[in-house]
């Protein structure tokens, strides 16, 4: 029993020993235009390599603190804002875009993440809505 606890405690950290530092300029060209175009008053800070078992991600960080993984392809996975400024629509698919302006316009995004299903969008003050691939409202989490 106390292997398992052991193992259990090991597997988490043995996970994060691939995450290493490497310079913006290596992130795929996708992702670089994507900060450019979504985020343009800022820099990326910060990039730290995940070579992950099943998928490898590059974890950035911007000068204000926002976080973005990106996938090797460049594609974003996830986006965490800092401070309560809130992320732009704009990178979302325009049937997510209508429907934060229509029901939540005073709204502001503060983490975005793709997931199987679709997208999962949380607002300050800890709403979550969830999105099929097209776009299409799935439904509020609490």
């Amino acid at each position: 029993m106390s292997l398992l606890v052991l193992l259990g405690a090991l597997i988490p950290l043995a996970a994060r020993a691939d995450e290493t530092p490497v310079p913006a300029e290596q992130l795929p060209a996708p992702a670089k235009e994507f900060v450019k175009t979504h985020f343009p008053s800022q820099k990326v800070a910060l990039v730290m390599y995940d070579k992950g078992w099943v998928k490898s991600v590059y974890e950035t960080t911007l000068s204000d603190g926002t976080e973005i993984d990106f996938s090797e392809k460049g594609e974003w996975l996830e986006i965490e804002m800092k401070g309560r400024k809130g992320m732009p629509a704009s990178v979302l698919p325009e049937p997510i875009q209508k429907f934060l302006q229509e029901k939540h316009k005073e709204a502001k995004i503060e983490e975005a993440a793709k997931k199987r299903y679709g997208y999962k969008i949380e607002l300050y003050g800890e709403v979550e809505i969830r999105f099929d691939k097209e776009g299409k409202f799935l439904g509020y989490d609490d």
